[in-house]
């Protein structure tokens, strides 16, 4: 049964099969889509067993490219806003990751809110592989407590770049290619390097009058 004309998906077996799909094992039912987003390929959501409702959510006009790639345990949510982009990006989520409107995430950049402490003892680690090997998702449990991850409005992510649990990027930033960002992000801040620091800020003109303008004259 067709479900949605413009993405062109269907249901079968309790899952979401996307029919132009090379990968044929579709997305999980507590994947939201939006009839006018996209996603390329459900092979990004292989790992991709959050038991949140709904897990995943994906607004207006906004698409996953380049089989970006979501990891999701437990009650995780990851929701992406509209008009926004994420081009071969890797999400680690076992609590909560938020991306705004009409931003931009480019390829290799990856978003976890927590992780495996590399401090851990070689018999801790044996034992979470072997936990890993009986579960039915072999999801591997993090041992440093998570923390959301937000992303405001009309914020770029440049390649490469890491950003870490409990960070805040505000509306209006720029996060330079291949930066580490384990501290919040003020608003139209342009921010690079390992550890990151502020380069400069931008004009706050994102407005909703210069948004409609840039519209107009992209359609023109």
């Amino acid at each position: 049964m067709k479900e949605n004309q413009l993405l062109n998906w269907h249901h079968d077996n309790g899952r979401i099969k996307l029919d132009f799909d090379w990968f044929d094992v579709g997305l999980p039912e507590n994947v939201k889509l939006h009839e006018s987003s996209y996603i390329d390929s459900s092979y990004g959501f292989a790992m991709f067993c959050s038991d949140a409702a709904p897990a995943f959510q994906i607004g207006k006009a906004s698409g996953c490219y380049d089989k970006a790639t979501f990891f999701g345990s437990g009650e995780a949510k990851i929701s992406i806003g509209e008009f926004t982009i994420i081009q071969g990006s890797f999400f680690y989520c076992h609590d909560s990751i938020s991306i705004g409107d009409h931003c931009m995430i480019s390829w290799s950049a990856v978003l976890l809110d927590g992780w495996v402490d590399g401090n851990v003892t070689l018999n801790d680690r044996r034992q979470l592989l072997q936990a890993a090997a009986v579960d039915q998702n072999r999801a591997l449990q993090i041992t440093i407590s998570p923390a959301p991850i937000t992303v405001g409005n009309n914020v770029w992510i440049g390649f490469g770049s890491v950003i870490m649990p409990g960070v805040k990027i505000g509306r209006g930033s720029i996060i330079g290619c291949k930066s580490f960002i384990e501290e919040d992000v003020p608003e139209y801040a342009v921010v690079k390097g390992s550890p990151a620091t502020i380069i400069r800020y931008l004009n706050p003109d994102d407005t909703v009058s210069k948004r409609e303008e840039a519209m107009r004259e992209c359609l023109a």
